[in-house]
């Protein structure tokens, strides 16, 4: 009745292409859809989330190698 299965495939969908075709005919999925790709595109803070998830990484080998 709300389309929560609709919003639900949206939130799961793994390339942009996939989450496009689903939002096509929906307004407000193609808005959401639109919103997600702006917030994700910033490549700054990309990189930054890139390197904090390879530094976290390196710290658990480093604490479960000395440990």
């Amino acid at each position: 009745m709300y389309g929560i299965d609709y919003w639900a495939a949206l939130f799961k969908a793994r390339t942009w292409e996939e989450m496009k075709a689903m939002a096509a005919g929906n307004e407000y999925l193609q808005e959401a859809a639109h919103t997600i790709y702006e917030v994700n595109s910033d490549r700054v803070i990309r990189e930054q989330c890139i390197r904090r998830r390879e530094y976290d990484n390196q710290m658990n080998y480093y604490r479960t190698t000395i440990v």
